[in-house]
């Protein structure tokens, strides 16, 4: 009896340390066939995609979201660019608590953590998503220039109102040059960053239709200006 407990004992410890083990996702090359790569490499005996333990990925809330999209209950539809090989249509979720971006399997509707060193970008409906480099996470490519893109990068963490807890949302903008990137808080910081085209960037700002932006939405507003910014210095 006393044998057959510690060989029970021995039995649950290695099943629980192989199960937490990482995997590497190589095996994620069947020419953009995202179903078939699920059923060749998850099944019962075979979890190479895992990376550690399966993730749970719990449904958003009615008024409160924990993912980069907020308004949608649904999966987003994107096509994914994973160690070099194109995936169209397959289901994602970006995690901006935890910063992690989740797949779901279309077979069993498992999902599971995309390496983020593998991956290329991420192409939705929202604009085109790529990994940090200098971080975890990924940054939302607002707008794509000859000298610099206008990036977004985006968290949020949890805080209490009342008895129920709500996710906060903080975006942050930058001006990703080839080599660094640079902190943008809003449209001015522009004539800061370009002083030597101060004049014609404030001419620029005081066009009907930039006005207009700043009035309907700030974010589209900036871009509209780092896209100006970027085609005086080309020119």
């Amino acid at each position: 009896m006393k044998k057959t407990l510690i060989f029970f004992t021995l039995f649950i410890l290695v099943h629980l340390d192989s199960y937490s083990q990482e995997y590497s996702i190589k095996d994620f090359n069947l020419d953009g066939n995202i179903d078939a790569w699920f059923k060749a490499n998850f099944d019962s005996a075979n979890v190479k995609p895992m990376i550690g333990a399966l993730p749970i990925v719990s449904p958003p809330r009615r008024r409160s979201s924990v993912f980069f999209v907020e308004k949608s209950q649904d999966w987003v539809t994107a096509d994914l660019t994973y160690d070099s090989h194109f995936y169209s249509n397959a289901k994602l979720r970006y995690d901006l608590e935890k910063q992690v971006i989740y797949i779901l399997n279309p077979l069993s509707l498992q999902p599971i953590t995309l390496n983020q060193n593998l991956v290329n970008k991420i192409e939705t409906e929202l604009g085109v998503l790529k990994a940090r480099k200098d971080s975890k996470g990924y940054y939302l490519v607002l707008s794509k220039g000859n000298n610099f893109s206008l990036i977004k990068e985006s968290s949020k963490h949890s805080v209490v109102e009342g008895t129920e807890f709500q996710y906060q949302r903080v975006d942050k903008y930058y001006l990703l040059f080839s080599d660094r990137k640079e902190v943008i808080v809003n449209a001015r910081s522009l004539l800061k960053r370009f002083p030597e085209y101060k004049k014609e960037i404030k001419k620029f700002m005081r066009t009907k239709e930039s006005r207009q932006l700043k009035t309907l939405d700030k974010e589209k507003h900036l871009i509209h200006i780092a896209e100006y910014c970027d085609s005086i210095i080309t020119s």
